[in-house]
């Protein structure tokens, strides 16, 4: 497989300007609140006292959250014995921990909200403070995860207008949590319920604290970690920013000591933009295509080596003995990426993992060990890809896909894979983008030998318009566009074998519809090979549907034990083959074989629901334009031999 990566990376294409592209966003794994508020004496000394000391052991000496290893056995369903005998306070951890199994979260959302407005006296009587913020950490897990993830819980089978409403329910879904939870926390500080008094009011950016109506409650560093956390997902990068500057002001003496593994990694992702999540996508030189999916710009920020000194001088640890683990090195791999100093990038890939921009291992690197905490994750060789893609090398970046393959075995199959084949496919699609306009005016600029304005002008003139100009290149300029077309054709070829034959081909909703997307474009030119293409992808789809389909109405599938939570994975399989067959229709009656697409309906629809939808959608919409392209080429055919026919007679005139 490795040899199929690596012909990918040697592919015989132009690269004719330099692209600068962005990334979607990854998911994070979930992991429980780790707070260091408490630090001992003996805990930094035994810190201080190692000689090598590495992140995982840095984590253990970290107190972490208590309600995780204690309700887990002490208020399980299974460990209950005499309920009966219980206190009130465990009976009440026992429902909410019941609810959390049950991922009721908007219950004990409310719960906690009305709980917070009668008695916080009672409430943290109930509840520790750190058993209640690892409960909101799961509240605000579920949030952010309504809005980014993959697939919805209801059907959506009908139409794109279902889509939308789904979409639309789910973005209220997450608003509702977000402003709850939010107003919790003002309810822990605030006593009133004034519209001043609330953590985000104008009257508070200054000082959280002022307010004449305080609780006497006031946030801690756990609380904190958890509205970084919130704010960050939610994407207002400018409030993620704020609750920093606010921890520092609440502990100005030893903030930095008292900030969670968590926040340190956060505060590289917002601050040195240590994650692709908030990479803006810039237009290039043949690409008009940009996205920034911030809501709110980074006022403040920070290199990356600023804060990595800073973490390792809070936490009492010697630069030259520290080991750094996956998490920790791939942040830092995407801070350097986003900083687009790529002889920094290669001088960290060769000193950490001992492989070269060749892609071959330095001689004298020793490699390790499987259990060893440095050992690479499939995390590490995403991180490397995403980022030298982001700075105009995705080449350069399956090349070293290939060597962490032969050097450090690692596998590119099984369904783990599926997000590193889902940010390959992202950024093929991104670094082989172009546009022909866009395209002839960056050829025209880099060919022509006339000043700086006037190329800036050409950018407004169509082909048509330039090739009246008899300095024009028009051969260099076909030849250019091919090279260019190529360039996509054989990369999205390659790399759609390589996941369907090595990857696994499992369905992905973004991965299959950047791909269908792609086919949607024809680029090739041969009619019998587009038509195979899309027949292949119908055929995978298919496949697909099937067995998701068939999961879904077992009894005993994972998705049926999940208490009604499962995601109707077939549904979006549905639409993708729905929206692929559709698009082999416009194909089909635009080359003007019309005739095969009753047929091409009656043959290949999944269902009598599908077969009714394509029909209507062929006699009602593109039938009536069909017809109208054959009038216009029969008017144009006329036009023209009539004209002939003119030309025919003036030449017998002349005779």
């Amino acid at each position: 497989m490795a040899s199929r990566i690596r012909s990918l990376s040697k592919l015989n294409v132009s690269q004719p300007c330099r692209r600068f592209l962005s990334s979607p966003s990854i998911l994070l794994n979930e992991e429980i609140l780790a707070s260091n508020s408490n630090i001992e004496a003996k805990v930094l000394t035994t810190l201080k006292s190692k000689k090598i000391v590495n992140i995982n052991d840095y984590l253990k000496d970290i107190p972490s959250e208590r309600f995780k290893n204690e309700v887990n056995i002490q208020y399980a369903t299974s460990e209950l014995r005499n309920f009966e005998n219980l206190t009130k306070s465990e009976k009440l951890k026992h429902e909410i921990y019941k609810l959390l199994q049950i991922n009721n979260y908007k219950a004990i959302m409310d719960l906690l909200l009305k709980w917070s407005e009668m008695s916080l006296d009672d409430l943290f009587g109930t509840l520790t403070r750190k058993e209640f913020s690892y409960i909101l950490k799961k509240i605000i897990t579920h949030q952010y995860k309504i809005l980014f993830r993959d697939v919805s819980d209801a059907p959506i089978r009908q139409s794109k207008g279902i889509q939308s409403k789904t979409k639309k329910k789910r973005e209220i879904e997450a608003a509702s949590l977000l402003d709850s939870i939010r107003n919790l926390y003002g309810n822990i500080i605030y006593k009133t319920k004034n519209s001043t008094d609330s953590i985000y009011h104008k009257s508070k950016r200054r000082d959280l604290y002022a307010s004449s109506s305080l609780s006497g409650y006031r946030l801690q560093v756990e609380d904190y970690e958890n509205l970084i956390i919130l704010e960050y997902h939610n994407l207002k990068f400018d409030l993620v920013n704020k609750w920093f500057e606010r921890f520092e002001t609440e502990f100005p003496k030893n903030y930095q000591e008292l900030m969670t593994y968590k926040m340190w990694i956060y505060k590289f992702y917002v601050q040195s933009y240590g994650s692709p999540r908030g990479w803006p996508l810039k237009p290039t030189d043949i690409s008009s295509r940009h996205y920034d999916p911030k809501f709110s710009n980074v006022k403040h920020t920070e290199s990356y080596k600023k804060i990595f000194s800073d973490f390792l001088k809070a936490t009492h640890q010697s630069p030259t003995k520290f080991i750094l683990n996956n998490e920790l090195a791939e942040t830092l791999i995407y801070s350097i990426g986003y900083s687009g100093n790529l002889d920094e990038m290669f001088q960290f890939i060769v000193t950490y993992y001992g492989i070269d921009p060749d892609g071959k291992l330095d001689p004298s690197f020793q490699i390790y060990k499987k259990d060893d905490i440095q050992f690479p994750n499939l995390s590490i060789v995403k991180a490397i890809m995403v980022s030298l893609s982001y700075n105009k090398e995705f080449f350069k970046g399956m090349k070293y896909v290939s060597a962490f393959e032969d050097i450090y075995g690692i596998k590119l199959s099984g369904f783990e894979s599926r997000p590193f084949w889902e940010q390959a496919f992202k950024w093929c699609d991104y670094s082989t983008e172009f546009e022909e306009k866009r395209s002839l005016a960056y050829f025209l600029n880099q060919t022509s030998k006339e000043s700086n304005k006037n190329k800036i002008n050409k950018r407004e003139k169509s082909l048509t318009e330039v090739q009246q100009d008899v300095n024009f290149d028009y051969e260099g300029f076909l030849v250019f566009l091919s090279n260019l077309k190529n360039e996509r054709i054989n990369t999205f070829n390659e790399l759609w074998k390589l996941y369907q034959q090595v990857g696994g081909g499992y369905f992905s909703k973004r991965l299959y519809k950047v791909y269908l997307d792609y086919l949607k474009q024809e680029l090739v030119e041969d009619k019998e090979k587009i038509e195979s293409q899309y027949y292949e992808y119908l055929k995978i789809l298919l496949k697909h549907y099937e067995q998701y389909e068939l999961s879904y109405n077992t009894f005993n599938s994972r998705d049926y034990l999940k208490f009604g939570t499962s995601k109707r994975i077939d549904e979006f399989v549905y639409i993708l083959y729905e929206e692929a067959m559709k698009s082999l229709i416009d194909y089909k009656w635009k080359s003007t074989y019309a005739g095969q697409c009753i047929p091409l309906i009656n043959k290949w629809s999944i269902d009598e629901d599908m077969k009714e939808n394509l029909t209507k959608f062929w006699e009602q919409e593109r039938l009536p334009q069909y017809r109208k392209m054959i009038e216009k080429k029969r008017q144009e055919f006329m036009i023209s031999l009539r004209s002939e026919e003119k030309d025919d007679e003036s030449l017998l005139d002349l005779l």
